[in-house]
């Protein structure tokens, strides 16, 4: 389904108002400004490609995905399209979804959220569990991941990958992920700027700054690391 116009879209009831993919590429594509898209089940995207999504936003900007379900896809929504400059995506915002299973087909991929070539992405308020991956950040600056339950995803709770600048990570729940968070950085200046926020993490003892395990790519990958110097001490109560 091809979404190229400014539009609000609103399914009556997320859990009935299904839009099944079938398998067959990506299940909504957006490539407009100001779109809303609330109220459905979005699922079976196509999987001959790891970047098949539930939603794909193209070179789009100020649009807001809400009170959704995806499930089932090889990526829940796919910001950035196949490398879109990334000026051109801008201020999205992804909060009140659900996104569950998204993984399958691709054998190795998929996750939840793949932001990808854009600015200033706001993902808060999301149950993101049972992915392979539940977030990654790609080439993109400023993102802003807050108040999500990050649970249960067999790889990674959230990757943050190269050449991804300045993203703000505060109070989430990070809980039975493989994995809770990682990053690769590139070279060693400029730094990236990341900043790490009072998140809850389930394989953290309680004392101390949280420790998060990553590498530094500069000809050759050597390990590094990232702190959250203030981790809470218990799981955020976050109205989904």
């Amino acid at each position: 389904m091809l979404v190229d116009k400014s539009i609000n879209l609103f399914g009556e009831d997320k859990n009935t108002t299904i839009i099944d993919g079938e398998q067959n590429g990506d299940v909504v594509t957006i490539t407009a400004d100001w779109i809303n898209i609330s109220g459905f089940t979005i699922r079976n995207s196509g999987t001959s490609h790891p970047w098949h999504s539930g939603i794909k936003i193209i070179e789009s900007s100020h649009c807001v995905i809400s009170y959704n379900i995806l499930a089932f896809n090889a990526e829940g929504i796919h910001i950035g399209g196949d490398f879109s400059p990334i000026e051109f995506n801008n201020y999205n915002i992804i909060t009140k979804n659900i996104f569950k299973y998204n993984y399958h087909g691709y054998g190795f991929s998929g996750c939840g959220i793949n932001i990808c070539h854009s600015y200033y992405t706001k993902v808060f308020e999301n149950q993101i569990e049972k992915n392979h991956i539940g977030i990654s950040i790609t080439y993109s600056f400023f993102s802003n991941i807050s108040k999500n339950n990050i649970e249960l995803n067999s790889d990674i709770g959230l990757s943050i990958c190269e050449n991804a600048k300045s993203s703000d990570i505060n109070k989430n729940n990070f809980i039975g992920n493989g994995k809770c968070a990682t990053f690769l950085r590139l070279f060693l200046f400029p730094p990236p700027f990341h900043r790490w926020s009072r998140n809850y993490w389930d394989d953290h003892n309680g004392i101390g700054p949280k420790m998060i395990l990553g590498r530094l790519w500069y000809t050759l990958s050597i390990p590094w690391i990232a702190f959250d110097w203030n981790p809470a001490k218990e799981p955020y109560d976050i109205d989904i």
